[in-house]
């Protein structure tokens, strides 16, 4: 490891510490606990011709890339992943108009940011 992906794990980790919260990352019957800061996007749903249909607000987890395993090897967040905070709500991995449901928040790929939307619960 190179002085500065040392630097931004560091960061991450500070960042974690501070403003981190515990979810569970699942996709299917699989799951993962990871401390994850949340953020947010913005996002456009077009329709054939293009045109704007929607404004959507997304919510996104970002946490440490290397602690996104299943069955101990490395995953790619894909869209029916879902992330569910400790209060219950689930939020879905959602990809954006660019089509990707996740980036990499860095450079060196050190900390990941997976785009969500909540899901709304019937009442």
């Amino acid at each position: 490891m190179n002085l500065m992906e040392e630097g931004l794990t560091l960061h991450a980790d500070r960042l974690h510490e501070a403003g981190g919260e515990q979810v569970t990352f699942r996709r299917g019957s699989s799951s993962v606990k990871l401390v994850a800061a949340i953020g947010s996007s913005e996002s456009e749903e077009q329709n054939a011709e293009g045109e704007t249909t929607a404004q959507l607000r997304l919510v996104d987890f970002i946490f440490k890339a290397s602690e996104l395993k299943l069955g101990g090897k490395p995953i790619e967040p894909i869209r029916g992943d879902q992330i569910i905070r400790d209060s219950g709500d689930i939020y879905d991995v959602y990809p954006t108009n660019s089509g990707a449901p996740s980036v990499y928040n860095d450079g060196r790929e050190v900390l990941h940011r997976v785009h969500t939307v909540r899901r709304v619960q019937s009442q």
